[in-house]
Protein backbone atom coordinates (compact mmCIF):
# COMPACT_ATOMS: atom_id res chain seq x y z
CA UNK A 1 0.00 0.00 0.00
CA UNK A 2 1.17 3.12 -0.80
CA UNK A 3 2.61 5.53 2.09
CA UNK A 4 2.43 9.00 2.88
CA UNK A 5 3.43 11.60 5.62
CA UNK A 6 1.99 14.00 8.26
CA UNK A 7 2.27 15.36 11.81
CA UNK A 8 0.96 14.14 15.04
CA UNK A 9 -1.68 16.49 16.27
CA UNK A 10 -0.64 15.69 19.75
CA UNK A 11 3.39 16.19 19.93
CA UNK A 12 4.27 17.44 15.91
CA UNK A 13 6.49 14.02 15.26
CA UNK A 14 5.94 12.94 11.63
CA UNK A 15 4.98 9.78 11.44
CA UNK A 16 3.95 7.59 8.28
CA UNK A 17 1.05 6.09 7.29
CA UNK A 18 -1.19 4.40 4.59
CA UNK A 19 -2.97 6.44 2.85
CA UNK A 20 -6.61 4.83 2.52
CA UNK A 21 -6.18 4.48 6.43
CA UNK A 22 -9.15 6.48 7.82
CA UNK A 23 -7.19 7.01 11.36
CA UNK A 24 -3.96 6.56 12.40
CA UNK A 25 -1.11 6.43 15.56
CA UNK A 26 1.90 8.80 16.59
CA UNK A 27 4.64 5.94 17.87
CA UNK A 28 5.92 8.63 20.10
CA UNK A 29 3.16 9.56 21.88
CA UNK A 30 0.29 7.04 21.07
CA UNK A 31 -1.75 9.72 20.19
CA UNK A 32 -4.31 8.61 17.71
CA UNK A 33 -5.86 11.57 15.46
CA UNK A 34 -7.22 11.48 11.69
CA UNK A 35 -5.71 10.81 8.58
CA UNK A 36 -6.62 14.19 7.31
CA UNK A 37 -5.97 16.32 10.15
CA UNK A 38 -2.36 14.73 9.82
CA UNK A 39 -1.87 15.13 6.33
CA UNK A 40 -2.86 19.13 6.98
CA UNK A 41 -0.47 19.54 9.38
CA UNK A 42 2.41 18.26 7.50
CA UNK A 43 1.34 20.97 5.28
CA UNK A 44 0.96 24.10 7.32
CA UNK A 45 0.45 23.87 11.15
CA UNK A 46 1.10 27.73 12.12
CA UNK A 47 -2.13 28.14 13.51
CA UNK A 48 -2.02 24.49 15.75
CA UNK A 49 -1.04 24.22 18.80
CA UNK A 50 -0.39 21.36 20.14
CA UNK A 51 -1.51 20.16 23.52
CA UNK A 52 1.41 17.36 24.35
CA UNK A 53 -1.06 14.99 26.49
CA UNK A 54 -0.01 11.79 27.46
CA UNK A 55 -1.92 8.22 26.46
CA UNK A 56 -1.49 5.13 27.74
CA UNK A 57 1.00 2.33 25.79
CA UNK A 58 -0.46 0.03 23.47
CA UNK A 59 -0.02 -3.83 24.06
CA UNK A 60 3.43 -5.48 22.72
CA UNK A 61 1.62 -6.86 19.50
CA UNK A 62 0.20 -3.49 18.72
CA UNK A 63 3.05 -1.43 19.23
CA UNK A 64 4.54 -3.89 17.11
CA UNK A 65 2.50 -3.73 14.65
CA UNK A 66 2.58 0.17 14.22
CA UNK A 67 6.25 0.38 14.64
CA UNK A 68 6.57 -2.25 11.55
CA UNK A 69 3.71 0.25 9.84
CA UNK A 70 6.38 3.42 10.03
CA UNK A 71 9.15 1.38 8.83
CA UNK A 72 7.16 0.30 5.88
CA UNK A 73 6.92 -3.42 6.56
CA UNK A 74 4.41 -5.69 6.36
CA UNK A 75 3.36 -7.51 9.66
CA UNK A 76 1.67 -10.81 7.73
CA UNK A 77 5.37 -11.09 5.86
CA UNK A 78 7.43 -10.45 8.44
CA UNK A 79 6.23 -12.78 11.34
CA UNK A 80 8.46 -11.86 14.60
CA UNK A 81 10.07 -14.75 16.07
CA UNK A 82 9.64 -15.49 19.88
CA UNK A 83 12.64 -16.38 21.04
CA UNK A 84 13.62 -16.23 24.97
CA UNK A 85 15.54 -12.49 24.56
CA UNK A 86 12.30 -11.02 22.53
CA UNK A 87 9.99 -12.45 25.00
CA UNK A 88 11.53 -10.88 27.49
CA UNK A 89 11.95 -7.21 25.63
CA UNK A 90 8.10 -7.65 24.17
CA UNK A 91 6.47 -8.45 27.79
CA UNK A 92 8.23 -6.08 29.65
CA UNK A 93 5.97 -3.76 31.69
CA UNK A 94 6.59 -0.29 31.51
CA UNK A 95 7.38 1.20 34.78
CA UNK A 96 5.24 4.09 36.47
CA UNK A 97 7.59 6.64 37.41
CA UNK A 98 9.22 5.95 33.43
CA UNK A 99 8.97 9.17 31.81
CA UNK A 100 6.33 9.04 28.66
CA UNK A 101 7.46 9.90 24.86
CA UNK A 102 5.67 13.64 25.46
CA UNK A 103 7.72 13.67 28.67
CA UNK A 104 11.11 12.62 26.86
CA UNK A 105 10.72 15.17 24.67
CA UNK A 106 9.77 18.41 26.70
CA UNK A 107 12.88 17.31 29.19
CA UNK A 108 14.73 17.71 25.73
CA UNK A 109 13.97 21.17 25.01
CA UNK A 110 14.79 22.13 29.23
CA UNK A 111 18.08 23.99 29.24
CA UNK A 112 19.69 22.81 32.26
CA UNK A 113 22.37 25.62 33.82
CA UNK A 114 24.57 23.79 36.13
CA UNK A 115 27.24 25.57 38.09
CA UNK A 116 30.22 23.66 38.40
CA UNK A 117 31.76 22.86 41.36
CA UNK A 118 35.50 24.15 42.52
CA UNK A 119 37.75 22.45 44.36
CA UNK A 120 38.91 23.77 48.01
CA UNK A 121 41.97 24.31 46.46
CA UNK A 122 40.99 26.65 43.86
CA UNK A 123 39.00 27.82 46.19
CA UNK A 124 41.98 28.48 48.93
CA UNK A 125 43.78 29.76 45.52
CA UNK A 126 41.73 32.06 44.41
CA UNK A 127 41.48 33.95 47.79
CA UNK A 128 45.01 34.24 48.50
CA UNK A 129 44.99 35.92 45.13
CA UNK A 130 42.21 38.62 45.95
CA UNK A 131 44.01 39.15 49.19
CA UNK A 132 47.41 39.70 47.71
CA UNK A 133 45.64 42.29 45.60
CA UNK A 134 43.93 43.86 48.21
CA UNK A 135 47.02 44.40 50.15
CA UNK A 136 48.85 45.93 46.83
CA UNK A 137 46.15 48.51 46.29
CA UNK A 138 46.36 49.35 49.98
CA UNK A 139 49.84 49.36 50.54
CA UNK A 140 50.20 51.91 46.97
CA UNK A 141 47.16 54.07 47.63
CA UNK A 142 47.35 54.71 51.48
CA UNK A 143 51.26 55.95 50.74
CA UNK A 144 50.12 58.49 48.03
CA UNK A 145 47.31 59.57 49.42
CA UNK A 146 48.89 60.46 52.96
CA UNK A 147 51.51 62.39 50.74
CA UNK A 148 49.05 64.11 48.65
CA UNK A 149 47.21 65.59 51.87
CA UNK A 150 51.18 66.40 53.18
CA UNK A 151 51.78 68.68 50.34
CA UNK A 152 48.51 70.17 50.09
CA UNK A 153 49.42 71.14 53.73
CA UNK A 154 52.69 72.72 52.58
CA UNK A 155 51.40 74.43 50.14
CA UNK A 156 48.50 76.08 52.15
CA UNK A 157 51.34 76.91 55.12
CA UNK A 158 53.62 78.33 52.41
CA UNK A 159 51.10 80.65 50.21
CA UNK A 160 49.94 81.96 53.48
CA UNK A 161 52.34 82.92 55.21
CA UNK A 162 54.44 84.17 51.92
CA UNK A 163 51.54 85.57 50.00
CA UNK A 164 51.33 89.57 49.20
CA UNK A 165 48.34 89.40 50.18
CA UNK A 166 46.78 89.80 53.80
CA UNK A 167 44.33 87.00 53.57
CA UNK A 168 41.71 86.59 56.57
CA UNK A 169 40.20 83.51 57.77
CA UNK A 170 37.44 84.50 56.35
CA UNK A 171 38.63 84.49 52.65
CA UNK A 172 38.10 81.48 50.89
CA UNK A 173 41.31 79.45 50.07
CA UNK A 174 41.51 76.02 48.14
CA UNK A 175 43.61 73.47 46.70
CA UNK A 176 42.15 70.62 44.33
CA UNK A 177 43.62 68.19 41.90
CA UNK A 178 45.24 64.87 42.02
CA UNK A 179 48.39 66.37 42.97
CA UNK A 180 47.42 69.44 43.88
CA UNK A 181 47.66 71.30 41.09
CA UNK A 182 44.86 73.93 41.07
CA UNK A 183 44.68 77.01 43.59
CA UNK A 184 41.33 78.97 44.46
CA UNK A 185 42.16 82.53 46.41
CA UNK A 186 38.83 84.72 46.95
CA UNK A 187 40.09 87.68 48.15
CA UNK A 188 37.77 91.14 49.62
CA UNK A 189 40.73 93.28 48.78
CA UNK A 190 41.64 94.66 45.84
CA UNK A 191 43.94 92.87 43.41
CA UNK A 192 45.57 93.83 40.58
CA UNK A 193 47.28 91.55 37.68
CA UNK A 194 50.88 91.81 39.62
CA UNK A 195 49.04 91.22 42.91
CA UNK A 196 48.18 87.60 40.63
CA UNK A 197 51.71 87.14 39.55
CA UNK A 198 53.68 87.28 42.88
CA UNK A 199 50.99 84.66 44.36
CA UNK A 200 51.38 82.49 41.44
CA UNK A 201 54.81 82.83 41.78
CA UNK A 202 55.18 81.53 45.53
CA UNK A 203 52.67 79.00 44.39
CA UNK A 204 55.50 77.63 41.93
CA UNK A 205 57.90 77.62 44.97
CA UNK A 206 55.59 76.39 47.57
CA UNK A 207 54.73 73.12 45.37
CA UNK A 208 58.12 72.97 44.05
CA UNK A 209 59.29 72.26 47.95
CA UNK A 210 56.49 69.88 48.06
CA UNK A 211 57.28 68.07 45.11
CA UNK A 212 60.64 68.38 44.46
CA UNK A 213 62.01 68.09 40.55
CA UNK A 214 58.56 67.41 39.46
CA UNK A 215 56.94 70.91 39.61
CA UNK A 216 59.31 71.53 36.65
CA UNK A 217 56.78 69.50 34.05
CA UNK A 218 53.95 70.43 36.29
CA UNK A 219 51.28 72.25 35.20
CA UNK A 220 49.90 74.44 37.77
CA UNK A 221 46.66 76.91 37.85
CA UNK A 222 45.98 79.86 40.47
CA UNK A 223 42.28 81.74 40.20
CA UNK A 224 42.91 84.85 42.01
CA UNK A 225 39.30 86.18 42.90
CA UNK A 226 38.08 90.09 44.43
CA UNK A 227 35.10 91.79 44.44
CA UNK A 228 36.22 93.96 41.53
CA UNK A 229 38.37 91.75 39.39
CA UNK A 230 39.21 88.23 38.66
CA UNK A 231 42.63 86.78 37.58
CA UNK A 232 43.78 82.82 36.20
CA UNK A 233 47.27 82.52 36.01
CA UNK A 234 48.98 79.21 34.22
CA UNK A 235 52.51 78.33 35.67
CA UNK A 236 54.62 76.24 33.61
CA UNK A 237 58.14 75.10 34.95
CA UNK A 238 58.11 78.43 36.80
CA UNK A 239 56.96 80.47 33.57
CA UNK A 240 54.14 82.58 34.91
CA UNK A 241 51.12 83.82 32.59
CA UNK A 242 48.60 86.10 33.75
CA UNK A 243 45.29 86.98 32.14
CA UNK A 244 41.93 89.07 33.52
CA UNK A 245 38.64 87.18 33.34
CA UNK A 246 35.00 87.18 33.67
CA UNK A 247 34.53 85.51 37.53
CA UNK A 248 32.31 85.97 40.01
CA UNK A 249 33.20 86.01 43.66
CA UNK A 250 31.85 83.03 45.30
CA UNK A 251 27.79 82.71 47.28
CA UNK A 252 29.96 82.22 50.60
CA UNK A 253 32.12 85.71 50.52
CA UNK A 254 28.63 87.38 49.23
CA UNK A 255 26.77 85.60 52.18
CA UNK A 256 29.71 87.34 55.06
CA UNK A 257 28.91 90.66 54.12
CA UNK A 258 24.92 90.59 54.11
CA UNK A 259 25.34 90.84 58.13
CA UNK A 260 26.91 94.50 57.51
CA UNK A 261 24.52 95.58 55.11
CA UNK A 262 21.67 94.36 57.61
CA UNK A 263 23.19 96.31 60.35
CA UNK A 264 23.72 99.64 58.52
CA UNK A 265 20.11 99.03 57.65
CA UNK A 266 19.14 98.48 61.41
CA UNK A 267 21.33 101.67 62.06
CA UNK A 268 19.28 103.80 59.55
CA UNK A 269 16.01 102.78 61.05
CA UNK A 270 16.81 102.90 64.77
CA UNK A 271 17.87 106.89 63.80
CA UNK A 272 14.73 107.53 61.89
CA UNK A 273 12.91 106.18 64.77
CA UNK A 274 14.89 108.84 67.00
CA UNK A 275 14.30 111.78 65.08
CA UNK A 276 10.68 110.77 64.50
CA UNK A 277 10.16 110.77 68.20
CA UNK A 278 12.12 114.28 68.96
CA UNK A 279 9.54 115.52 66.20
CA UNK A 280 6.40 114.25 68.30
CA UNK A 281 7.84 115.99 71.55
CA UNK A 282 8.58 119.52 69.57
CA UNK A 283 5.07 119.17 68.53
CA UNK A 284 3.51 118.46 72.21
Amino acid sequence: MAKTEGKCPNCGSIIQFDKQAERVRCIFCWGESDREEAEALMVDDSAHVYANESFEAPDDDERHELLMRQRGGQTAATPVKKTKTANKVQTKKRKDDEPSAVEKIKSMKKTVVRVPKVPTKKWLILTGIVTVLIVLFVAISVPLYMKRVEARATLEREVLEHSALKLEDQDAFAIDGLHNQSMLLVSRQTVKQEDAEKVAKIFYEAYETAYGDAAKTAHLQLRLLSNEAAFEAHIDGGTVTVEAIEQPIPEKVEEKSEPSTTAATSEEKSSSTHESSEARETSK
